[in-house]
């Protein structure tokens, strides 16, 4: 008898939990390790209160109040198993009865869904052996936004495992949800611009960006520098607060990553109002008016302003054009004065500021 896991991740999905739970508690798992990534509420109370202390669910909780990066939190709860086989699945998904038995699973194999024959929401969900996973270094965690990760894992879990079996629709379902549920907790600031833009799905446009990151870049792999991946279990909760991202994509791959998937939509779009416009010109006006509005409550303090000016000066920027901002930044800050001689003296002001930071650059 091989013994199973169970891994999931909850953030303010607790409505969800409840439900999907007591179908794990039933699935034949030995054990379910639970992590609440950031809740409102703490997770295990809730859980506990409502089900009872069931020895065989054990809680992580992390509560530094990090943006929600589904690569970094799986990757601690999965390596926290050391079960011999591991179930990845959402807080939204509910499993059949004595699934793992059913599965009868096999050593060194990968079970997953065929991406073709389901389309409910479940093609995150996998069973994979241990030892699969730990070769394959877990998610790539320079994945930071919607979309790619399981894909990429897919394709890498293709180099150590023995055989890859694609699990039947029945034996996984999915709570629905809204496809804003999907990314309300997501960093996609960017690319939520730019697919308003092009007049497409947000989730759609910051998938091509992580698909272009992705190919552009070295591949994920066990020498891979993992922030998040537990080496043991010999550790303390309040530790998991600690854990950090250590490696990332290369800026000019997140540049051309831009550029790309703006292109991409250009060609397959019927939206004949930005199909012309260079993709250059469209990442720079939206990362421009991102950061001016970003920038938009603190430049109207001189030494706020003082310190961006200083910054802007120092960085090297591809897409933002740094005239431009400057230039934005400098009517925000003038036209927030509350009266003439207040704007004339940001006027002098802005002029010294410049002047200095030019000769001192």
């Amino acid at each position: 008898m091989v013994s199973v896991g169970i891994a999931s991740v909850s953030m303010n999905r607790e409505e969800n939990l409840i439900q999907c739970l007591p179908t794990w508690l039933d699935s034949g798992a030995d054990t379910i390790h639970i992590l609440d990534w950031n809740s409102r509420i703490d997770l295990e109370k809730l859980i506990r209160r409502k089900f009872g202390n069931l020895e065989n669910i054990k809680f992580f909780r992390v509560d530094n109040n990090k943006p929600w990066i589904l690569t970094h939190a799986f990757n601690l709860v999965l390596s926290s198993l050391e079960t011999d086989f591991i179930a990845k699945f959402d807080s939204d998904h509910k499993c059949k009865s004595k699934i793992f038995e059913d599965l009868n699973l096999e050593k060194g194999s990968f079970y997953r869904f065929n991406f073709l024959d389901n389309m409910t929401g479940t093609n995150g969900a996998f069973i994979s052996c241990r030892d699969v996973l730990e070769k394959a270094n877990f998610f790539d965690e320079r994945i930071v936004t919607y979309g790619w990760d399981e894909s990429d894992l897919f394709e890498r879990i293709q180099n150590f495992t023995n055989s890859i079996k694609f699990l039947e629709p029945s034996y996984i379902s999915h709570l629905p949800h809204t496809r804003n549920k999907r990314i309300e907790s997501q960093n996609i600031s960017i690319e939520k611009r730019l697919s308003k833009v092009l007049h497409i799905d947000e989730s759609e446009f910051s998938t091509k960006c992580n698909f272009f990151r992705v190919s552009l870049s070295n591949k994920w792999n066990i020498k891979s520098n993992s922030g998040f991946v537990l080496t043991n279990n010999n550790f303390k909760k309040s530790e998991l607060n600690k854990f950090s991202q250590k490696e990332f994509f290369d800026k000019r791959v997140l540049d051309l990553a831009f550029i790309l998937s703006i292109q991409y939509f250009q060609i397959n779009s019927l939206n004949s109002e930005v199909s012309n416009i260079s993709p250059n010109k469209i990442l720079e006006k939206e990362v421009l008016n991102y950061l001016l509005n970003y920038l938009k409550g603190c430049s109207s303090d001189q030494w706020n302003l003082t310190e961006i000016f200083k910054f802007i000066e120092k960085s090297n920027f591809e897409y933002i054009p740094k005239r431009s901002l400057k230039s934005a930044l400098t009517r925000l800050f003038i036209d927030s004065a509350d009266n003439k001689l207040s704007k004339i003296n940001r006027q002098e002001y802005l002029e010294i500021l410049f002047n200095y930071l030019q000769n001192n650059n």
